[in-house]
């Protein structure tokens, strides 16, 4: 009796096909990678072996080298933006990058009494 069954290496599903141009772009805008699965409509696990079997890296690499270009894009554009003079970018920046804040700080010499504290608020 002969073997029944296709030959070794000839069954299973066929191999998704990823649009890896689209993962990248995606991937620079900062997705997700269950968002850049669902898009491509493949598992993240189906993702990753393709990965690993056409591009020689693992997923994880992918999205690092392309979320950093997606990154330095975003920095440009912010730096483009407050240079051309763009105040609510320039307070973003000065903020996140500078660490300044808008925070006031106040400072109590001496005891007041109740009184002159209700006093003081009926003033204002």
């Amino acid at each position: 009796m002969g073997k029944r069954g296709p030959k070794p290496g000839t069954g299973g599903r066929k191999k998704k096909i990823i649009d890896w141009d689209k993962a990248a772009k995606l991937a620079e805008i900062l997705c997700p990678h269950t968002e850049i699965a669902y898009v491509l409509g493949v598992h993240y696990d189906t993702l990753n072996n393709a990965c690993k079997r056409e591009l020689g890296i693992t997923f994880s690499e992918f999205m690092d080298k392309n979320r950093g270009t997606g990154k330095v894009k975003l920095r440009q554009k912010l730096n483009r933006e407050a240079q051309a003079g763009n105040t609510a970018v320039m307070i973003f920046l000065a903020k996140n990058w500078l660490g300044m804040s808008d925070r006031q700080q106040v400072e109590h010499s001496g005891r007041m009494s109740w009184s002159e504290l209700k006093e003081t608020a009926e003033d204002e």
